[in-house]
């Protein structure tokens, strides 16, 4: 802070709204409407600033917080892989798997990938084989 003004105003604006660990949606949700209202009333101080910039920060700890990265099976992986890049069973074949009966065995759960398939696969894809193993 600049000056002792910005250093008051910042203390008083944390004495009037003691700010916390977001741990509810209501508590984003107020958060996030004071935000605005700061924003808002336009031409903010260095202290309403920096308590913007605090306030904003608690919202990123619980947006990172909150969403669960699901864990996927590796058919679910291979099946939006191959709808995200446009390609059907039959572009596996040869490439990665050298039948289109194993293609599908994979796909519906049939049967696991081995090592060779993950390599195979990470390359058709340009990922980390990592993506292709269990809890990767």
């Amino acid at each position: 802070m600049a000056t002792l003004a910005d250093t008051l105003i910042y203390r008083e604006l944390l004495v009037q709204e003691e700010p916390h660990p977001i741990r509810a949606a209501e508590d984003a949700a107020q958060v996030q409407k004071r935000i605005g209202e700061l924003i808002e009333q336009g031409d903010p101080s260095e202290a309403e600033q920096e308590y913007v910039a605090l306030l904003g920060a608690l919202m990123i700890g619980w947006e990172e917080g909150r969403h669960e990265v699901p864990e996927l099976t590796v058919p679910e992986i291979l099946r939006a892989l191959l709808e995200d890049n446009g390609l059907r069973q039959a572009d596996l074949v040869g490439t990665v798997f050298s039948t289109k009966g194993i293609v599908s065995e994979v796909l519906s759960g049939k049967r696991s990938v081995t090592y060779d398939h993950v390599v195979k696969l990470a390359d058709f894809f340009h990922l980390s084989p990592a993506v292709f193993f269990p809890n990767g």
